[in-house]
């Protein structure tokens, strides 16, 4: 505003002082922030016009960034539907998966070994306890070490490579616990969690947000 239409600069003083967001304004405050804003977007609009067209980007502005942007903001009114019996049933079905795979883990020899060694469970949601049981007992090689810890990792991409050349089958079923895991926590369980009664999930691009508002 400032630099475009010096003539509205501070147009939105008095909101910024008395409130903490225009969403908690009321009465006169309110309906002067709202027409500075109208009033500023209609004269930016006309100001920026000729300098797209000048630039030669105004076809990209008409008819890509304005479509989407539409498309968004229907987006965030109308929400996206999701299946709930569906993802029910998805849930069921992973949980059962998983306790097969847990179950098959806790009686592998090594974890055994471990559980019997350490006088405690395995935990496979542990970095410590699968860096452990993978390094110590299995016997396995450090194939990283991070930067910041100086430790050796047991991340995504070491338990592929111990799966594929060490056929390990202790990281293979990690690596199955760890997807069916981030499936539940994050897609189906966590996403759940999430959506309105009716199903829905209302993201918010901030299209259309201002810096102020």
């Amino acid at each position: 505003t400032f630099m475009y239409l010096p003539e509205l600069a501070g147009y939105d003083n008095a909101m910024a002082q008395k409130y903490s967001s225009p969403a908690v304004a009321r009465g006169y405050d309110l309906w002067w922030y709202n027409g500075g804003d109208v009033d500023a977007t209609l004269r930016l609009a006309n100001k920026f016009e000729p300098m797209l067209e000048a630039e030669g980007q105004l076809w990209l502005h008409q008819n890509l960034l304005v479509p989407v942007s539409m498309a968004y903001i229907y987006m965030e009114h109308r929400g996206m539907q999701f299946d709930l019996p569906h993802m029910a049933r998805l849930e069921k079905e992973y949980w059962g998966i998983m306790d097969g795979l847990y179950e098959n883990l806790y009686k592998m020899p090594h974890v055994r070994e471990f559980e019997k060694r350490e006088f405690r469970e395995f935990r496979p949601t542990s970095n410590a306890d699968v860096k452990r049981l993978l390094l110590e007992y299995c016997g396995l090689p450090v194939l990283r070490v991070s930067d910041v810890t100086q430790e050796a990792g047991v991340g995504k991409k070491e338990l592929k490579a111990y799966k594929k050349k060490h056929n390990n089958d202790i990281a293979s079923l990690l690596l199955e616990l760890r997807m069916y895991d981030k499936a539940l926590t994050t897609y189906l369980t966590g996403m759940r969690s999430k959506l309105y009664q009716d199903g829905t999930a209302h993201t918010n691009f901030n299209v259309i947000g201002a810096r102020t508002g």
